[in-house]
C-alpha cells in the first residue's frame, strides 16, 4: 500500500471509529495498514505522536475548507450558511476529528496538540469574525452584540452541535 499522510490519519480515524480512541497506537496502524515499523517512524515515532499528527492534518483540512468558502465570494449570510454546512458534512465524512476536538485523553500535557487546537479554534474565529463584521457593515446582520460574542455563541453552539454527533456516533458503535 502507498501510505501517506492521508492514508494514515484514515486509517488511524477508522480505528477510533471502530474500537475508541484507547484502541490508536502504532502497533495498530502497522497492523491495520500492513507496512513494517521502519515504513511507519517516517511519519510516526511513538503512539503519543499519533493525535499530533491528526491535530496538524485537521488543522490543514479546516484551513482548506475556509479557503474553499471564502473563494466563492456570497453574501456573509450565504458565507456562514456554507461555511456550517460544510462543517457539518466534514465532520459527518470524517468524524474521527470530532474525537480530537473533544477527546478526554488528550490533557492539558499534550502542549503541542492544544497549541495545534488553539490555532484552528482561532482561525475559525477570525474568519467568522470578518464574515460577520462584513454583514453588520453593509446590514445584513442587524445584531447589536459585539462580534467577539456573537462568534462564541455561534461557536459554542456549533460546538454542543459536533459533541451531541460524536456521541451518537459513539452509542452506535457501542451498539455493534
Amino acid at each position: 500500500m502507498d501510505i501517506n499522510k492521508s492514508n494514515i490519519v484514515e486509517i488511524a480515524g477508522a480505528i477510533i471509529n471502530e474500537a475508541g480512541i484507547d484502541a490508536l497506537s502504532v502497533d495498530a496502524l502497522i497492523k491495520r495498514i500492513g507496512i513494517s515499523r521502519n515504513d511507519l517512524l517516517i511519519y510516526l515515532g511513538a503512539d503519543d505522536d499519533i493525535l499530533k499528527f491528526m491535530s496538524l492534518s485537521l488543522e490543514d483540512e479546516i484551513q482548506q475548507l475556509i479557503k474553499n468558502v471564502a473563494a466563492m465570494n456570497l453574501s456573509p449570510e450565504k458565507e456562514l450558511e456554507n461555511l456550517f454546512k460544510s462543517l457539518y458534512e466534514f465532520f459527518g465524512q470524517k468524524s474521527y476529528y470530532l474525537h480530537v476536538l473533544f477527546s478526554s485523553e488528550i490533557t492539558e500535557n499534550d502542549v503541542a496538540i492544544q497549541r495545534v487546537l488553539q490555532r484552528i479554534k482561532h482561525n475559525v474565529k477570525a474568519y467568522l469574525s470578518t464574515v460577520l463584521d462584513r454583514g453588520k457593515k453593509i446590514r445584513v446582520f442587524n445584531n447589536k452584540v459585539e462580534t467577539r460574542y456573537l462568534v462564541e455563541n455561534i461557536l459554542g453552539r456549533f460546538r454542543l452541535f459536533m459533541s451531541d454527533q460524536q456521541l451518537t456516533n459513539k452509542m452506535i458503535r457501542d451498539l455493534n
